[in-house]
Parts: structure tokens; sequence; C-alpha cells
């Protein structure tokens, strides 16, 4: 799992911390971000899950662009129990967008 610290400057805006709070308290972090050690066991198609929320981080895999990604560091895809996106996870657990 990617690990690491954002710049000390992040601070999440009104759609993150919207976001941030819908999600079960067994998986948030420190200021607004996602603890992505949570997610300790390995899914089909590279994804992780949390085995206690059933919540999972799929990667980005965005078509049309060349490297991959969708945008800032975009690198994962939340996804809560049932499968439907929760929003957009970046390597340090910040939330992006929805």
């Amino acid at each position: 799992m990617p690990d690491g610290e954002p710049p000390e400057d992040w601070k999440p805006d009104e759609k993150s911390k919207k976001i941030y709070d819908k999600l079960p308290k067994k998986i948030k972090g420190k200021n607004g971000k996602i603890d992505l050690n949570k997610f300790t066991q390995r899914h089909r198609g590279g994804a992780y899950k949390d085995p206690k929320t059933g919540y999972q981080l799929s990667p980005e895999r965005a078509r049309n662009s060349g490297s991959g990604t969708h945008g800032k560091d975009g690198a994962w895809k939340l996804l809560d129990k049932k499968g439907n996106r929760v929003g957009s996870v970046d390597k340090y657990g910040r939330i992006y967008k929805e």
C-alpha cells in the first residue's frame, strides 16, 4: 500500500470534509485523511479491502490519460461495502472528489 505524508499546508475542502464525515470511524486517519494502512486484504484487480468495514480501495485507471491516473495524485477509488463509489483518494489518503 502507498503511504507517506502530504505537504504540510494541505487542508481539506468542503466537499472532502462532507465525504470524510460520512465514512466509518475505523478507516479515518488524521487531518481529514483516510488511513491507508487499514486496507490490508488484497482483493481482485489490485484492490485492497478493509476487513472490518468492507470498504475497498481500487486502483484509479483513467482510460483517456496517458499516465493511467486521473488528475492530481489520483491513485484510488474509495468504494463502500456494497461496491458503490464514495470518492477518490490520492496516494496520501486525501479525499479530493466524489
